[in-house]
């Protein structure tokens, strides 16, 4: 999901000619003992579990805050975070739940001042948060994390929009890309994730970006290294859900098998819940450029992948800046045909306002300004 550089997209390294260097014929451990059957069913229990926390939590704020502006049929008025009120720690109650329904994507360089010497005032602060919510967006993808320090980035930043959200009845899903070339800094980063906590609140789910293949060229150690930090990730999880966020099996079969051979499907469906492909039509050539085919494959060969029919997915489709306004029907329709649990277009900021608009879920006029108001046929 990163932006700089184009992750997730074609560059020359994402070529069959300049994929990673051929296997090194590492050794692989044997890392799991859980069956591919018996994946769904702890995926069942967690829903369970994270279903029952979440409805005596949702009691207790209700109790709490009383009937909402958006029950009323009104927008709410967004708060200070000063005046927010103090919840008190919560335990993480991560469930399918912020997968579900319209998604909405913001990275480190767009809402982080100064991010790598990126803009000193970013194009999306707490204050858009509102203008997602007009649209009918249930859930901010936030990037929380990234190479540099171990902790959250910009945590009083990061606090305002998960309090702006909450107020705005969203869902914030933390994501964060892992390099591998240090797992245990990538598992360091990810705990700091999961403890993240402003003046009560806490991130609604994680997610993990899988995609990075500098940091290991070698695609036996890289996939290794992957699985292991997805085993440790479970503990720290505690029993939530966990999303993975995963390139498109076409990508890996079909345009450059090169790039991550013998991708660990199956081990990952052992220590995920719900897998978000990332299928960007427009970073791909003919037959692959085609929305619906895109989204629709994407979608079907994860479950057949994992091994898993009924496996809990939310597609990614773009990338918005290069994706005609016309495009996104087909993009929903897909994600309606193959039961998608949600959907979403990376990324929020390069999205128009048309596009959004085609997005959107609402009943009613959803808003005309969004941070790039521009309009593509």
């Amino acid at each position: 999901m990163e932006v700089l550089p184009a992750a997730g997209r074609l560059t020359a390294s994402d070529t069959i000619e300049g994929g990673p260097p051929p296997d090194h014929d590492h050794d692989h451990e044997e890392q799991h003992e859980e069956t591919s059957e018996q994946a769904p069913a702890r995926r069942e229990r967690a829903r369970t579990a994270a279903a029952l926390v979440g409805a005596v939590l949702l009691g207790a704020l209700l109790a709490a805050v009383g009937i909402t502006a958006w029950d009323r049929g009104e927008t709410p008025a967004l708060r200070e975070p000063e005046d927010a009120p103090l919840l008190g720690s919560l335990p993480a109650a991560w469930g399918l739940r912020p997968y579900e329904g319209f998604g909405a994507w913001v990275d480190v360089f767009d809402f982080v001042p100064g991010h790598d010497g990126g803009s000193a005032t970013p194009a999306i602060g707490p204050e858009h948060l509102e203008a997602m919510a007009g649209f009918g967006v249930r859930t901010l993808y936030l990037q929380a994390a990234t190479g540099g320090s171990l902790d959250v980035v910009d945590p009083e930043l990061v606090g305002r929009f998960l309090v702006t959200a909450h107020e705005l009845d969203m869902s914030v899903v933390a994501w964060y890309l892992p390099f591998l070339s240090e797992p245990s800094s990538d598992l360091a980063r990810l705990g700091a994730i999961a403890d993240f906590e402003f003046r009560g609140h806490r991130f609604d789910g994680l997610a993990v970006d899988i995609e990075w293949a500098t940091g290991v060229p070698d695609p036996v150690e890289r996939s290794r290294r992957l699985v292991e930090l997805s085993e440790d990730l479970e503990d720290v999880a505690a029993g939530g859900m966990i999303g993975a966020i995963v390139p498109p099996p076409a990508q890996l079969e079909d345009v450059n098998p090169a790039f991550w051979p013998g991708f660990p499907w199956a081990e990952l469906g052992r220590h995920y819940d719900v897998f978000l492909p990332m299928a960007y039509w427009t970073e791909r050539l003919a037959p692959w450029d085609d929305p619906y085919l895109l989204a629709t494959h994407s979608m079907s060969r994860v479950r057949a992948l994992v091994g898993d029919p009924e496996l809990p997915v939310h597609v990614v489709g773009g990338v918005a800046d290069a994706a005609p306004e016309g495009h996104y029907p087909s993009f929903l329709e897909a994600a309606e045909d193959e039961g998608a649990v949600g959907y979403s277009v990376y990324d929020y900021r390069s999205i128009t306002v048309g596009g959004m608009a085609r997005m959107s879920t609402t009943s009613t006029s959803p808003p005309t300004s969004a941070p790039v108001a521009t309009t593509r046929s």
